[in-house]
């Protein structure tokens, strides 16, 4: 018996399947992802230090009404 939400093969599978996963949501669900800019920094042996920023989707928490239609609806996204 197979399951749909069962992963098979490496581990390094399932992140590629949760990645697609998730952009498909993404894409479908926009309202459920919010953009968050995110400042990152990182040093190097020299002790340069470098400062990237960058958009992240964030998601959203879901409200109480909402969080229950989701619940009971049929379709899959």
């Amino acid at each position: 018996m197979s399951s749909p939400m069962q992963y098979y093969g490496r581990g390094s599978h399932m992140s590629v399947d949760l990645l697609a996963t998730t952009k498909r949501v993404r894409k479908n669900r926009p309202d459920l992802f919010a953009l968050a800019r995110v400042r990152e920094t990182s040093m190097n042996g020299e002790g340069l230090v470098t400062t990237v920023e960058k958009l992240e989707a964030k998601a959203t928490p879901l409200r109480g009404p909402v969080r229950h239609r989701l619940s009971m609806q049929v379709e899959r996204y």
